[in-house]
């Protein structure tokens, strides 16, 4: 049974992690049944994470993250206005610019100073720009600003009194597409959705230097 710390204090660490995103997107055309899958490309990942109400086995933390998500695409180029390719292809990329806040719940183990850890929550996240080398003016305004999700994620953590160090691979799942358009004359009808993993390392202050005793 997980136990509930002795002390009343609530926030147990707060921290900061950075690294990479590596995010992808699957384009489906309704009105043909197409996919159409792009190439992944990498991005910045930060995030500021708390965590409170330390059991022993399991806590709660909050996770407020910015996430740059987006796509790559290789197209080929042609020679002059003619519709064969000439063999070169050149990379357009799409970047999404999005924060989220995750709640999560955190199951660890630990053996001396080192903890593994595993953590899911649901997510929340606003779109707060994008660029593209492509042109999507006749959508953009269609874009989907708030998505839900899931994360989960798994980690390492190593612990010296009031400060540690974490790595950890995170997954992001949205339950949203980020554009749903339905087919119209002019139209195929599109929906985007986004793919996305982080790849991270932080640092972490604890409000405590040592173990806390837990109450059974």
């Amino acid at each position: 049974m997980a136990g509930i710390p002795a002390s009343t204090q609530i926030i147990y660490s707060t921290g900061l992690k950075a690294g990479l995103s590596i995010a992808t997107q699957k384009w489906f055309y309704s009105s043909i049944h197409t996919f159409s899958e792009k190439k992944f490309r990498s991005g910045f990942y930060t995030a500021v994470i708390s965590e409170a109400w330390r059991g022993r086995y399991l806590s709660f933390a909050v996770d407020i993250a910015y996430t740059q998500k987006g796509s790559k695409e290789e197209i080929e180029q042609t020679a002059g206005t003619g519709s064969v390719g000439n063999g070169e292809f050149v990379n357009y990329y799409n970047r999404f610019h999005f924060i989220s806040v995750c709640p999560m719940l955190k199951v660890r183990h630990e053996k001396g100073n080192l903890s593994a850890c595993a953590m899911l929550g649901p997510r929340m996240e606003r779109l707060l720009a994008y660029q593209s080398d492509m042109s999507y003016t006749s959508f953009e305004d269609k874009f989907r600003h708030f998505i839900w999700g899931i994360n989960y994620s798994i980690g390492f953590e190593y612990r010296m009194k009031n400060w540690g160090v974490s790595v950890d691979i995170q997954r992001q799942v949205d339950f949203q597409s980020l554009l749903d358009t339905k087919p119209t004359k002019s139209s195929y009808g599109i929906r985007i959705d986004n793919i996305c993993y982080s790849f991270s390392s932080g640092l972490k202050y604890y409000f405590k230097p040592g173990a806390e005793k837990l109450v059974e």
